[in-house]
């Protein structure tokens, strides 16, 4: 199955979105910085001899609003991140086979094998071949005509995907597994 795509800055930031808070390290980080936020918050209005009440109810909503504006600053860092000229904004034509991924622009073409795949994710708007933990090719769903075309391009991603993974390594005539194969 193939489709022609093309990616921009917003696919860019919806996937490295998605790679963020996919990993629960991740998510930790940002449950503490919103705890540490909080608690540097609710120590400044102490400071200043303020209520309890007060404090309870601001500091909570100072670090929500701190957290917003870090995202704010980390979306327009990533939005900038991607060249104009480079291989990954622009059109994309995204191949899936027996074989692998092949993914072609106007200056980079390549082939991951399934086994490079590390999953096959996907959420309502994007299809994610991940190839490393904040890396992958970037299938927007928008690009097909229905969304039958879009499950049936998810479906047999994923099947060659399992096919790969569900396969035993190749082996040597004494049970070795083969290396660079």
């Amino acid at each position: 199955m193939e489709i022609n795509c093309t990616i921009t800055r917003s696919d860019c930031w919806q996937f490295y979105r998605y790679a963020l808070l996919r990993q629960p390290a991740r998510r930790w980080g940002i449950v503490i910085v919103f705890l540490a936020l909080a608690l540097w918050c609710a120590v400044g209005e102490w400071a200043l001899q303020a209520s309890w009440t007060l404090i309870a109810i601001t500091a909570p909503l100072a670090a929500a609003l701190l957290l917003a504006a870090i995202a704010w600053i980390l979306k327009a860092r990533v939005m900038r991140t991607p060249a104009d000229g480079g291989s990954t904004l622009g059109e994309h034509y995204v191949a899936v086979g027996r074989e692998g991924v092949v993914c072609r622009t106007k200056s980079a073409q390549s082939l991951v094998h399934w086994s490079g795949i590390l999953d096959v994710a996907e959420n309502k708007r994007y299809l994610f071949l991940l190839v490393d933990a904040q890396q992958a090719i970037v299938v927007p769903k928008r690009a097909f005509e229905r969304k039958e075309d879009a499950k049936a391009f998810v479906d047999a991603a994923r099947a060659y995907w399992r096919e790969t993974k569900d396969a035993p390594p190749p082996v040597d005539r004494y049970g070795y597994p083969l290396i660079g194969r």
